[in-house]
């Protein structure tokens, strides 16, 4: 089925006011860009490094640039006047630097059967960096059997599919195949 730009646009203009970022919304964007601002000014990057230590997950940590600049950004100051520029800058940017990406898809559980079945997927890409377009490309799948799909309520005694069992499975195949690529690479490099 095609989609029709003019009409789309046309129900989005209608609807602008449903898509209007709430004041509340807007002033915790505001205290946690004041907080940032309050760390950023206040601390070292050792001084949060050590702050967070005792967190196991303690999240994004600060970079070198911490301690360098002031705010939520580095300015980048490349510019160029053509593509032509911009891939010369890139290659020589990238060039032998391994990067490796994942991305996951997946079919939720059809029911349509006697048995339920789902499926999770995740292709990954390692991109070498290479002149002569050296990455390898390939997908590791998982079909979802009833036994992975299926679990009985304890409130009713009924057995149903676990609606979040597909989406689980497909982020916990994403990041194994990043960790088995990442754990490849980290002995070769």
């Amino acid at each position: 089925m095609p989609l029709y730009d003019r009409e789309l646009v046309s129900k989005l203009e209608d609807q602008a006011e449903d898509f209007k970022v709430p004041e509340e919304r807007k002033q915790s964007v505001r205290e946690y860009r004041d907080a940032f601002d309050n760390v950023s000014s206040n601390y070292s990057k050792e001084e949060v490094q050590e702050a967070l230590s005792e967190d196991e997950f303690p999240g994004a940590l600060p970079t070198d640039e911490f301690d360098k600049v002031s705010g939520f950004s580095v300015d980048f100051d490349q510019s160029w006047s053509s593509h032509e520029e911009v891939n010369v800058w890139a290659v020589d940017v990238l060039e032998d630097r391994v990067m490796i990406a994942a991305d996951g898809s997946q079919i939720e559980p059809i029911d349509e059967f006697d048995q339920p079945v789902g499926l999770a997927q995740a292709v990954w890409l390692i991109n070498r960096h290479k002149r002569g377009k050296d990455y390898t490309r390939d997908v590791d799948m998982e079909v979802l059997t009833p036994e992975d799909l299926l679990y009985k309520d304890p409130n009713t005694g009924y057995v149903q599919v676990d609606e979040q069992e597909v989406s689980v499975s497909r982020f916990e195949l994403e990041m194994k195949v990043l960790c088995e690529r990442i754990e490849e690479y980290a002995k070769v490099c």
